[in-house]
């Protein structure tokens, strides 16, 4: 990498507070949407000497550098920028200031053990960030463009990304309004800037459970409110009940609403529940994304992951805190954990209702433990996904290519007129092969002809669960066709973007990448590879993003567990499981809502 760098640097730059490294994107580029080829990056002259990671502190260190774009009603979003971190200039009549116009994400990079820097479902921060803008009525962003800005913000501060398990870089994304008029209004300018920080384990010392206190008076977030949007403002109205809580001898606080108390999320986690129910069944059970809920990006995991397992039945449902209380007398209550990007999970050891403790097991198979063995698990698996020791596609891979390719493009004068019909022919030649390659996945399907039997509740946004029967022949046919599509779409965006816009970057890319994009498709890894349908291959896959060919992603991670379905040979009869291994996916909604 600091080859690179060095390829970089200019030659003889005079020595300046800062210095501007590359600038990827003809001058005043500028246009209505983020755009990261025309990111622009400026380098600190004088780094931070590294924190020993035994002395990290949760939020108290930064790197060298930060991400920021502006944005306004006129020109859209600005040209992005990496530039020292440093204080922002706003003036204090900003909006942000008195109206509370801001919303931010929180995700981490982690290295894993062949020193690769990995993102953990980025995709899914950023999807959550614009829902988030969207109800506060700031500008939305292109999140594939954003996260390909983060990257390179990684790969300028590598050496932040701090190694051993347990140890990450914490990234914040924030989107504030910057207009300088008091007056509620919609914003007509804003800023989002990316900031890291480097972070040590959160339990140094192993699982720690807490206790909690259910809060009987407050509320974290009500029907029709804003309680599914990581917003500032629902964060510091919770620091005096927490306060309380800790006066009383509690840790965390536990959020509940209604007069029977339905858990809502204990402190900034969401809230998991595993017991005997009263069917008999063992279950975990968080509540329903009914508003009132962040929707995290590991309560999410936590769901695929356990549903994927089949050993327990997965709920998303309403559950009371006077529910807990009878299963705890009743000794049908084995597990309580939170869950969230800064701790994974947290254990739970009791909680406080109605001046009652509450005690909650852990694993009664060792009375030292902190954690039981439900929770323990999730906890392992997923630290092992995000330090890339369990192969997943959840685990993004921090590459350089696109911005090396653009780096690589423009120093070697690749846009040049003259090699034109060369990369064009490239790209041709490029695509060709990769629909060649369509066709014969759709042969080797036909030929194979598997007629397993899918039942699985449709995963595309706006489906509302429609059950879905079909067999894995038809089911394989029919994402060949979607892959197809999907190549043809990119060819005329990619064609569009080089004839009007005068892009030749995003050709060349695309010469380069689909063959990484059908090498992760899970159709080549079964049917060319032969890898088994299972775990991260296992069907159904979640919905292809028709623009995954230019970003690089594939948008089928981790689909073993994106849905509960179940795949039993078609001359079977297809029972239900027995309520003891249920595997049975549920939702409902909060009632009286």
């Amino acid at each position: 990498m600091a080859s690179v760098l060095r390829l970089l640097r200019p030659a003889a730059a005079p020595r300046a507070a800062h210095r501007l490294l590359y600038s990827t994107a003809r001058p005043g580029a500028s246009g209505a949407g983020i755009q990261a080829a025309a990111l622009q990056t400026l380098l600190t002259s004088s780094p931070k000497p590294l924190v020993p990671k035994e002395d990290l502190v949760f939020g108290h260190t930064f790197t060298d550098h930060m991400l920021a774009v502006e944005w306004t009603a006129r020109d859209g979003w600005h040209r992005p920028q990496i530039k020292p971190y440093g204080p922002l200039q706003l003036d204090p009549s900003c909006s942000v200031f008195h109206y509370a116009f801001e919303c931010f994400e929180g995700l981490k990079a982690y290295r894993d053990a062949q020193g690769k820097i990995r993102l953990f479902r980025p995709d899914m921060n950023m999807a959550r960030m614009n829902d988030s803008a969207a109800r506060l009525y700031l500008p939305q962003f292109d999140g594939a463009e954003m996260i390909e800005c983060i990257k390179e913000l990684l790969r300028v501060d590598q050496r932040w990304v701090p190694d051993g398990r347990g140890y990450s870089l914490y990234l914040r994304p924030t989107l504030i309004a910057t207009e300088n008029t008091l007056g509620v209004h919609r914003a007509n300018s804003a800023l989002l800037y990316v900031i890291m920080s480097p972070c040590g384990p959160y339990f140094r010392t192993g699982f720690k459970a807490v206790s909690l206190y259910c809060d009987e008076t407050n509320v974290r977030a009500w029907p029709g409110g804003v309680g599914n949007r990581k917003l500032g403002a629902n964060y510091a109205p919770s620091i005096g009940p927490q306060a309380e809580a800790e006066s009383k001898g509690y840790q965390q606080v536990l959020w509940t609403i209604g007069k029977d108390h339905e858990l809502m999320e204990v402190g900034t986690m969401n809230m998991f529940v595993y017991w005997r129910n009263e069917q008999g069944e063992l279950e975990l059970v968080t509540p329903p994304l009914d508003g009132t809920i962040l929707p995290g990006v590991t309560r999410a995991s936590i769901l695929e992951l356990a549903r994927g397992w089949g050993q327990f039945k997965v709920s998303e449902r309403t559950i009371s805190m006077t529910q807990v209380a009878k299963a705890s007398n009743e000794g049908r209550l084995l597990e309580m954990f939170g869950a969230g990007t800064a701790c994974v999970v947290t254990p739970v050891r009791c909680v406080h209702f109605r001046g009652t403790d509450y005690r909650v097991p852990l694993d009664p198979a060792n009375p030292d433990s902190q954690a039981g063995p439900v929770t323990a698990r999730i906890y392992e698996t997923l630290l092992a996904i995000q330090y890339g020791d369990t192969p997943s596609k959840w685990s993004i891979l921090q590459l350089v290519v696109i911005f090396g390719t653009m780096h690589i493009v423009k120093r070697a004068g690749l846009e040049a007129p003259e090699y034109v019909p060369m990369i064009r022919a490239a790209y041709a030649v490029a695509t060709a092969a990769i629909l060649a390659l369509t066709f014969h996945l759709k042969s080797l399907i036909q030929k194979r002809n598997d007629t397993t039997a899918l039942e699985y509740d449709d995963p595309t946004p706006g489906s509302q669960n429609a059950r879905i029967v079909t067999t894995a022949c038809k089911y394989d046919l029919g994402e060949v066709a979607k892959l197809q599509k999907s190549t043809l779409l990119t060819v005329a965006i990619v064609a569009s973007m080089h004839k009007f816009g005068g892009y030749t970057q995003p050709l060349i890319l695309q010469t380069l990448l689909p063959a990484l994009n059908m090498y992760k498709n899970p159709l080549f890894q079964i049917h060319v590879l032969g890898r088994p349908a299972t775990d991260s291959l296992k069907r159904p896959w979640i919905p292809e993003n028709p623009f995954a060919a230019l970003t690089g992603q594939n948008n089928n991670a981790a689909s073993a567990a994106a849905a509960a379905a179940t795949a039993v040979p078609a001359s079977e009869d297809s029972a239900p499981a027995s309520p003891s291994g249920s595997s049975t996916s549920t939702s409902e909604t909060r009632k009286d809502r």
